[in-house]
């Protein structure tokens, strides 16, 4: 039987009464744009119906912060996207995400809707916000493709060590908890290990990360070893299906994994060409995820952020 939740609150600012009336009242300033209480309120019902979380008090408070920092990255990326006027994404895989994220709750498109509209929330300003991410990927792309230039080198010595150890090859099922880099990380990282031991790791996620795998329960899914980061396949390596890890430290956050499951895989039938054109793929997609926060972080850094 499908479940469907309805968020019917108003979120009271000062958590003095779950019932309390909200004003529109200017809680936040980035550059030239206003964010009211109603749009931190909507913000937080987005949250917890997105990641399928249950609305009770401990739930609206946790995410209070977590609404703070996504309403900031949201503006700061839409400014950014703004300026070089991206209208294109990649609808495929846009849709593919949809696809998955009403699967992950049981939901048909029309339910989906009927949820948001039933608190309050626009099914398309759901849509625009979601695209803001594909877009911001199609913006760093354009900005950085003539940087993916790989060494030759590189590439041949890297895929012929894979093929080296391709007749065995080890991939790991996980699941991650994103925490971003701020004043009240190490707190925000206490919070998050205590709460995964007392209820679980997907209450943590739910909770605590800032990845978009958030509202895939923070499932990554397979991942193949030689795709992974060293610093990552290090930690990886040495644990146990169902172990936690300890958190490793990125650019701009901190990442907490949980192995889900491993499994090794003979391959008998190995396909240079194919194995090359993955190598690339991969090196390329490290350095569009490292140009990604690097670039976020340089504007976020001139950004002007006020809480009023």
């Amino acid at each position: 039987m499908k479940k469907i939740f309805i968020i019917t609150f108003l979120f009271f600012f000062n958590f003095c009464s779950v019932l309390g009336e909200i004003n529109n009242s200017i809680i936040l300033k980035v550059n030239n744009n206003i964010i009211t209480k109603i749009d931190l309120n909507n913000e937080i019902k987005a949250i917890l119906i997105l990641r399928n979380q249950e609305f009770t008090r401990e739930n609206v408070i946790n995410n209070q912060k977590l609404a703070y920092q996504s309403l900031i990255r949201k503006v700061i990326k839409k400014d950014e996207l703004n300026k070089y006027e991206v209208k294109d994404y990649d609808q495929e895989s846009f849709i593919s995400y949809l696809n998955n994220l009403y699967t992950s709750r049981n939901l048909s498109q029309e339910e989906f809707k009927s949820l948001l509209k039933k608190n309050n929330l626009s099914f398309e300003k759901i849509l625009d916000d979601l695209k803001i991410e594909f877009k911001w990927n199609s913006l760093i792309y354009n900005l950085y493709k003539n940087e993916l230039n790989l060494n030759k080198f590189e590439i041949e010595n890297e895929v012929t060590n894979q093929i080296k150890n391709y007749s065995k090859i080890r991939k790991y099922k996980l699941s991650e908890i994103e925490v971003g880099l701020s004043a009240d990380t190490d707190i925000i990282l206490k919070s998050a290990y205590r709460e995964l031991k007392q209820n679980g790791f997907l209450s943590a996620v739910k909770k605590f990360s800032i990845s978009p795998s958030a509202v895939q329960n923070g499932s990554i899914g397979w991942v193949n070893e030689k795709q992974m980061l060293p610093q990552i396949l290090e930690e990886i390596s040495k644990m146990n299906v169902g172990d936690i890890s300890r958190p490793i430290r990125r650019s701009d956050s901190i990442t907490i994994f949980r192995l889900d499951d491993m499994r090794l895989i003979e391959n008998k039938n190995i396909d240079r060409a194919k194995i090359k054109e993955k190598v690339i793929s991969d090196l390329k997609n490290r350095k569009l995820d490292f140009f990604s926060r690097s670039h976020f972080n340089k504007i976020k850094s001139t950004s002007l952020i006020r809480k009023l």
